[in-house]
């Protein structure tokens, strides 16, 4: 996926945003906790606009779980676990830019996202080594097997895969959104490689990294999981 589709229409320091779609919605909340985020980065108007250009990205109409509810899901969480933070402005950063460029099953959504970010917070000025960092967080959210040694790396993935050990209903739901955003691909193909990820994860030792995370989330996320394999058929 291009990193500056077509249909992107204005540069702002090097930062090109989409136009606001009219019917783009997005709760004051998530514009408070933006607006916390970036007010010691002047200008104000550049934050705002590219506020707008997530907000936009996160409003795609093929986007049906990582979208602004995602997002917003994720800050919430976070928040409850700041404590674990090393570096906790590299980490809103991240949980903001890690799918802001998302085509279902394209390999490079969060290189492609990682750049986003670059481009982002060298207009906002942040310090090449927190730059570096937020690149690396994001990247992190691929969700490779190996388990991240960086506490941040492990806080925004543990996060990001909070879903699984949602309640029966929510997990529900997330799971046929995640189909909703394959709807182009066939049955057979879709439950192949949704199998082999979700058996992947049940195969790891432990799914989430941190303890907290565990205690709360890793026995439902097991049950989740073993109840999403035994449901994909065609």
């Amino acid at each position: 996926m291009s990193l500056v589709p077509s249909v992107r229409s204005s540069n702002i320091d090097g930062y090109m945003v989409y136009p606001v779609k009219k019917d783009c919605c997005c709760s004051s909340w998530l514009e408070e906790r933006w607006q916390a985020l970036t007010t010691i980065f002047p200008p104000k108007s550049f934050a705002d606009q590219v506020f707008a250009d997530l907000a936009a990205r996160y409003s795609e109409d093929a986007r049906y779980y990582h979208n602004l509810n995602h997002i917003q899901k994720m800050l919430k969480l976070s928040f409850e676990y700041k404590h674990l933070a090393q570096d906790w402005t590299a980490v809103q950063f991240a949980i903001w830019f890690h799918d802001a460029i998302y085509a279902a099953g394209a390999a490079d959504n969060e290189q492609q996202s990682a750049q986003l970010a670059r481009c982002c917070c060298e207009a906002f000025q942040l310090s090449p080594k927190t730059i570096l960092k937020i690149e690396k967080l994001i990247i992190a959210t691929q969700h490779r097997s190996e388990p991240p040694k960086d506490m941040d790396c492990s806080l925004l993935v543990d996060l990001d895969l909070a879903i699984l050990g949602a309640g029966p209903a929510e997990y529900a739901a997330y799971a046929q959104a995640v189909r909703q955003e394959f709807g182009h691909v066939p049955d057979v193909d879709f439950i192949q490689g949704r199998f082999a990820v979700l058996f992947a994860f049940n195969q790891r030792k432990q799914i989430y990294q941190l303890e907290p995370f565990g205690e709360r989330f890793e026995r439902p996320a097991r049950k989740n999981i073993a109840w999403e394999l035994a449901n994909l058929k065609p």
